[in-house]
């Protein structure tokens, strides 16, 4: 699938809106944002993960047939390419996965920074700072940042690459910290 995967690759946005017919087979890449595993009545156990790129969120629907395919490490904030059978029978669509990759990671070995605020939070202040932080602790690791809103959460890369061990990342929490906002 590596080959074609990335050649074939739809934004979620473009299956969304539409452009491709119920049953068609796609290829789309992003970051898990959300994950929830359930149970058959016969004890098969399947999963509904929504993944999001840059454009979009789509529900990924595993059944149990492909779930057992699958990498036991399948979780939140995982970065996927997911292909699979559109279907447009309901108001929203989604996929039926047939094959998904989780790239493994890099050299590094230890995959991205992930960080998490509140929509709300995110200032022109909070970003000059987190800013300021990234910039002060220079690595080979990437940053993602997921924010949350109040109807969907999005998760960005932001470009910077940081040192990833221990000594930074106090530092990285407390530019999180700051950009919570006020209980009250």
């Amino acid at each position: 699938m590596r080959g074609h995967a990335v050649r074939e690759r739809r934004s979620i946005a473009a299956l969304t809106v539409g452009g491709r017919p119920d049953g068609a087979v796609v290829t789309v890449g992003g970051i898990v944002s959300a994950m929830a595993r359930k149970v058959t009545r016969k004890g098969g156990t399947w999963a509904i993960a929504t993944v999001d790129d840059h454009a979009g969120s789509i529900q990924c629907m595993v059944f149990p047939s492909t779930r057992r395919l699958l990498p036991t490490r399948l979780a939140e904030d995982e970065i996927v390419l997911v292909k699979g059978r559109l279907d447009r029978r309901e108001d929203v669509p989604r996929l039926t996965v047939t094959e998904l990759i989780v790239p493994e990671p890099g050299p590094a070995g230890g995959g991205p920074v992930r960080l998490e605020i509140a929509e709300a939070a995110v200032t022109p202040e909070s970003v000059r700072r987190m800013k300021e932080i990234f910039q002060a602790h220079p690595g080979g690791t990437e940053i993602h940042l997921r924010v949350r809103g109040r109807r969907r959460t999005v998760v960005y890369r932001l470009g910077f690459l940081v040192d990833p061990r221990p000594e930074s990342r106090a530092d990285r929490k407390a530019a999180v910290a700051l950009t919570r906002p006020a209980a009250g």
